[in-house]
């Protein structure tokens, strides 16, 4: 299948930067149709199903190769709220996580939300428990999978003045 193939890859790939635009083969033949309206020779929606297949097993393959946590995350759970996780926050995270690598989800929230508060005064910019329980539990599986700990991200435009 030849014809058609740059717009699907283009439309799937929009849905894999944002689930918001994740359609399904029917969905993207209907817009296929649409734009192209002159065109008998669709391809059909198995088709394109192999199409959106093989696409999102590649991102899959091309995010656990050499993607951040980050992209991982979002490959498991969606995009929902990690963007505005300040570095601050990520990186106090991340020093937990270091100090105990066996946490539970549960317990490390607890600690979390302790350790914020004595740091910043208050809960504001904290991320959800959903959130902070999703970090770890993909930090987690990433430490046994290939024992490799979360790294601290660095924040621009900051100088450390020890």
């Amino acid at each position: 299948m030849t014809y058609g193939k740059k717009c699907i890859e283009e439309l799937v790939n929009a849905g894999l930067r944002d689930k918001s635009k994740q359609m399904g083969p029917g969905k993207i033949r209907s817009i296929l149709q649409s734009r192209y309206p002159e065109r008998f020779d669709m391809p059909c929606d198995t088709e394109i199903q192999s199409v959106i297949t093989r696409l999102v097993q590649k991102y899959k393959k091309q995010v656990k190769a050499n993607g951040s946590c980050d992209e991982i995350v979002r490959l498991r759970f969606g995009n929902r709220e990690i963007s505005t996780l300040s570095h601050e926050c990520k990186n106090l995270m991340i020093d937990l996580f270091h100090e105990d690598v066996q946490v539970k989800p549960a317990a490390f929230w607890k600690i979390f939300q302790q350790r914020h508060y004595e740091q910043y005064g208050d809960h504001e910019g904290e991320p959800t428990e959903v959130i902070a329980k999703r970090y770890v539990s993909s930090w987690k599986s990433s430490y046994k999978r290939n024992n490799k700990l979360p790294q601290r991200s660095v924040t621009v435009g900051t100088v450390d003045n020890a």
